[in-house]
């Protein structure tokens, strides 16, 4: 059984995968719907990135990737 994508680190590989040329600016609710992550799970990954620099908030709230 692969647990690719259950451990943290698959879990930030999904959100940050979630953005591309296409799609740099995403919603918190679209990055859940697009990652199959539940929204609280979403919103922490997503915390932690920005705090690592990684993503950034938009002036309208939307993540970026950075």
């Amino acid at each position: 059984m692969s647990t690719t994508g259950n451990t943290a680190a698959g879990k930030v590989l999904k959100v940050l995968a979630a953005f591309d040329r296409e799609r740099p600016s995403r919603t918190l609710s679209q990055i859940a719907q697009d990652t199959g992550l539940a929204l609280s799970t979403a919103h922490r990954v997503v915390a932690e990135l920005a705090e690592w620099g990684a993503l950034e908030r938009d002036g309208d709230g939307h993540g970026t990737s950075g």
